[in-house]
């Protein structure tokens, strides 16, 4: 072996070292024999869709991840999930996040995984619902303590409305479609697929309302705890590296993704590639969250979900966006 020979295998076995310390290969992924095992707690696929796609296209396995994956009804119950310690990551909404934080459990988000920036609120035009307008005096359907509320208030406020307004009333989120078609209530504020299949179902007597621009945008978050964040990072590393995958193929193969969704769902492939553009996916951190959180503590006082003298979070501390940082630099603008 000459010199020049022996200062490239020096390099590499150098190299090679100190990508095992971190436990990396050349190739950039783990070294690690066994696959680490993590549980994935997430709600509909709708706002979530990255994991369901790195359950199809294997792409927990390519990141060296073992996941035991739990389909919920909801958010909250991810977050239950979680908090409870029966998960290593979930997919929450940003409402019961910013609720959860005024109580200190632990919680940290990695990632906000996408969003909705035009929430819509659902009138029955039979019911005298046409615009905005006219729902003062009208039976508003929204399930009480949900993102939907929060956004549900951001719309009022944006259309220049309160909620002494309207008469309130809570309905579960599978009920909204056949509640305003029985005439149980003239209008609901709800996520999707309710506005979708509530245009498919009333037809010409639905009328679908907007949020007006600048107002509240549904946010979408990958969230942990900061005990696991601390004791398994190299966890969260693959497990963001492989939502970061599922990305690229929400940006470059849209119908590969809608396809998996509408799977997952056990949906109409029609009700997906509808909804489909009404979503902003792709992991980022921003300080637009912070200031939504704040907007939501500001209203959860107000509706008396939290003491109205409570000291409201220091929600910058609940992000920890040095795993994003260190594989997507771009994806985060939040310091």
């Amino acid at each position: 072996m000459n010199r020049s020979t022996a200062r490239i295998a020096a390099g590499l076995w150098t190299l090679t070292f100190m990508l095992a310390a971190a436990g990396i290969g050349l190739g950039g992924e783990s070294m690690a024999a066994e696959p680490l095992k993590v549980t994935v707690a997430r709600g509909t696929a709708n706002a979530f869709p990255q994991p369901a796609i790195a359950l199809k296209l294997d792409l927990y396995k390519e990141v060296g991840l073992d996941v035991d994956d739990r389909l919920l009804v909801s958010g909250r119950e991810s977050l239950k999930t979680i908090l409870g310690g029966q998960a290593t990551f979930a997919m929450v909404a940003a409402t019961p996040l910013a609720l959860a934080a005024f109580h200190e459990q632990g919680f940290a988000i990695i990632a906000e995984n996408g969003s909705c920036p035009k929430f819509q609120v659902v009138g029955k035009k039979s019911a005298g619902v046409n615009k905005p307008e006219d729902l003062k005096g009208k039976r508003l359907g929204t399930s009480l303590g949900s993102d939907a509320e929060f956004l549900m208030y951001g719309f009022l406020k944006g259309n220049k409305l309160s909620e002494q307004d309207v008469k309130i009333m809570n309905v579960g989120g599978g009920d909204m479609v056949t509640s305003l078609q029985t005439g149980a209530i003239d209008a609901f504020a709800s996520w999707q697929p309710n506005p979708w299949k509530a245009s498919q179902e009333l037809k010409d007597d639905a009328v679908i309302m907007e949020s007006p621009a600048g107002e509240l945008e549904a946010r979408y978050f990958i969230i942990t705890t900061k005990k696991i964040a601390e004791e398994n990072p190299e966890a969260v590393r693959r497990f963001l590296k492989a939502m970061l995958m599922a990305d690229d193929v929400i940006r470059n193969d849209p119908e590969k993704a809608m396809a998996i969704v509408a799977a997952d769902l056990q949906a109409d492939p029609a009700l997906v590639k509808a909804i489909w553009p009404t979503y902003r996916y792709g992991a980022r951190l921003d300080p637009a969250l912070i200031t939504e959180f704040e907007k939501c503590a500001v209203w959860a006082k107000e509706k008396g979900y939290v003491n109205a003298k409570a000291e409201t979070p220091a929600y910058r501390t609940i992000v920890l966006p040095d795993f994003l940082k260190a594989l997507a630099p771009e994806a985060v603008t939040l310091q």
